[in-house]
């Protein structure tokens, strides 16, 4: 496997891993009341308010600006459908999440979670650690390499070990992807307005592919975690798309979110 692995380690991408900690210091976190400066007003879709799921502190957890594409500096806060009614496969699911950014300030306060949310995840202090991360095995690139049921079986192992046991959140790098890792063409698409599973959705699919114009990157993976009460469908994963031009901008507003699930 040696060889296999070489070859592997040359498409590896750079990804920062966000793990549970005790120090409670970092302000980036799972769950808890959102701590937010003034300006904040809590995202609400269809009249329900959004539930909180993370907020991340941009300066904390790429310190070493290991990700130079990922902001230096700057607050995210990351909200999503309470009753998880929406997957990111419908133009009409966009507002059932939200991201939202801030300029870093020491003036914040936590925010009180308004009456109408009933899901309220635990809190849980978030450190990051940078790893690499390996394409998805139905990547091409992979499936050029004819692994064996053998090499099949490793190549999954190895792709998780890079978790060290923790659950698969991260900023950056390749998705783990649990049904397919062309998200980032789903995005395109369906951001476009085009709904799945109609000739149109193919026609488009088939254009993107043909022109290979996809410029969405992945910006951030939330795990299912029981031990916060995170469970995405089936023991499933958020990712959070964006456009690499919406990135350097900063503008969060078009964030397209999909989720997977077994």
């Amino acid at each position: 496997m040696i060889f296999l692995k070489d070859k592997v380690n040359k498409l590896a991408q750079k990804t920062i891993h966000l793990e549970p900690t005790f120090d409670c210091d970092k302000f980036s976190k799972i769950g808890g009341p959102p701590d937010v400066p003034a300006e904040f007003e809590w995202p609400v879709w269809n009249e329900k308010s959004l539930s909180f799921l993370m907020q991340l502190k941009f300066s904390e957890i790429n310190s070493e600006n290991a990700l130079p594409h990922i902001p230096a500096s700057g607050l995210m806060y990351v909200f999503y459908d309470q009753e998880q009614s929406t997957w990111g496969h419908e133009p009409a699911d966009k507002g059932s999440w939200k991201n939202l950014f801030f300029q870093e300030t020491d003036k914040l306060k936590t925010r009180r979670y308004p009456k109408d949310i009933k899901v309220r995840h635990k809190v849980c202090n978030l450190v990051s650690k940078i790893i690499k991360t390996i394409p998805d095995i139905g990547d091409e690139r992979i499936e050029a390499l004819k692994l064996s049921d053998k090499q099949d079986s490793w190549y999954y192992d190895y792709q998780q070990s890079v978790y060290n046991e923790q659950p698969f959140h991260q900023i950056g790098g390749y998705p783990y992807a649990l049904q397919g890792a062309d998200m980032y063409l789903d995005c395109e698409i369906v951001s476009k307005g085009f709904c799945e599973d109609t000739a149109e959705y193919a026609k488009e699919r088939y254009k993107i592919i043909e022109e290979n114009k996809s410029d969405w990157i992945l910006l951030l993976q939330i795990d299912s975690d029981e031990n916060y009460d995170m469970m995405w469908g089936d023991s499933g994963m958020l990712y959070f798309w964006i456009k690499k031009q919406d990135l350097e901008a900063k503008n969060f507003e078009n964030v397209w979110m999909i989720l997977q699930c077994y």
